[in-house]
């Protein structure tokens, strides 16, 4: 048995880029918090980079993705087996909002990760709220993961 277990990291950013050679570029990166001048509010886009990683015996081979902007759920990808190769080489891409998810599992010594991409464009915010994303595993395991929260920029402070 591993001392690690399967989990799942976020990067919310305001636009990732498939670059030549493999390459993947992240815009804007968001630190768990978006600053908002007023609410309601229609951003023209919030990427997220998921990355599932585990032990090899233990990390699900298959994995699906819910998204919620507070108690609403506004994205889902059902549980399908991810493809194995590099990102450039990836053809079969899901669908989601209105971006694409593709998936890539990488093996690296007693480890495999799998990589993937929610794009929400446009993404109306209403108010204060958090944007969660969990993923899940075929027997139902959930991968929660930290989440972007986005407040009033009258509550931050440059200190």
């Amino acid at each position: 048995m591993s001392m690690f277990e399967t989990h799942l990291t976020t990067v919310f950013c305001e636009d990732v880029r498939q670059e030549i050679g493999g390459k993947i570029t992240l815009v804007g990166v968001f630190n768990g918090i978006c600053g908002i001048n007023s609410f309601p509010v229609t951003l023209p886009k919030i990427a997220v980079m998921l990355r599932v990683i585990g032990p090899m015996e233990a990390a699900p081979d298959a994995i699906g993705f819910k998204a919620w902007l507070g108690e609403t759920l506004i994205a889902e990808v059902p549980v399908t087996p991810v493809i194995k190769g590099v990102s450039s080489e990836i053809e079969n891409q899901i669908e989601i909002a209105s971006g694409v998810a593709p998936r890539e599992l990488q093996f690296s010594g007693k480890f495999k990760s799998m990589t993937s991409f929610l794009v929400f464009a446009p993404l109306h915010v209403e108010g204060p709220t958090v944007l969660r994303i969990r993923a899940y595993g075929p027997e139902g395991e959930e991968y929660p993961a930290p989440s972007l929260t986005f407040v009033s920029n009258e509550g931050l402070s440059a200190d």
